[in-house]
């Protein structure tokens, strides 16, 4: 049996899915200790940087909900048809999350502000995946399961294809196009 080995500190070392300077998973700068390149916080910090953080993403609320409040009401959707507005915001949140986290992970330098705002506060109160579950529901009771299904796996799919999507569009238009990228 070996003895385990004191920590090292020569910083990261590269690790099974290490791509050189822009490492998916240790770019972005934890809030409680900036300048590091720590993966992740070992426990939930408080205090004046936390509160920051929380202010942050309570400003990118107050911007995502109301444009998502503005489109359903631009973009009615009426009662008992498929929710299209919903599907719409839900699709392009998702595509705008993966664009968004590619730059934030694999592009800009580290940042302590831009992940909270755009992808915990904008696009978690743009997206609604409670009206999804709401609408789905409706449909449900009132034995349009076959409208309950398309929102269900319509929604799932097509999210899912928005993200993959958006990961490969920002990859490959932003990532390459940066100087010292590269996928080892």
């Amino acid at each position: 049996m070996s003895s385990p080995q004191p920590p090292s500190d020569a910083g990261p070392q590269p690790g099974p899915h290490h791509v050189g300077p822009h490492h998916a998973w240790h770019h972005e700068v934890p809030p409680e200790d900036e300048g590091s390149s720590v993966e992740a916080p070992a426990a939930p910090a408080s205090g004046p940087g936390t509160a920051r953080v929380v202010a942050v993403i309570a400003a990118g609320g107050f911007l995502g909900g109301p444009t998502r409040y503005l489109l359903g009401q631009a973009f009615p959707t009426a009662q008992h048809t498929f929710p299209a507005t919903t599907f719409v915001i839900n699709v392009t949140g998702s595509f705008v999350l993966a664009v968004l986290l590619v730059c934030v992970i694999e592009v800009w330098p580290p940042t302590r502000y831009v992940r909270p705002f755009g992808a915990v506060g904008f696009l978690g109160a743009y997206t609604t995946f409670s009206t999804w579950m709401v609408d789905t529901d409706r449909f449900l009771a009132a034995g349009r399961y076959g409208l309950a299904a398309l929102d269900v796996f319509g929604s799932l799919f097509s999210g899912l294809a928005a993200t993959a999507l958006g990961i490969f569009l920002a990859r490959a238009a932003l990532v390459r196009r940066s100087p010292g990228w590269s996928r080892a």
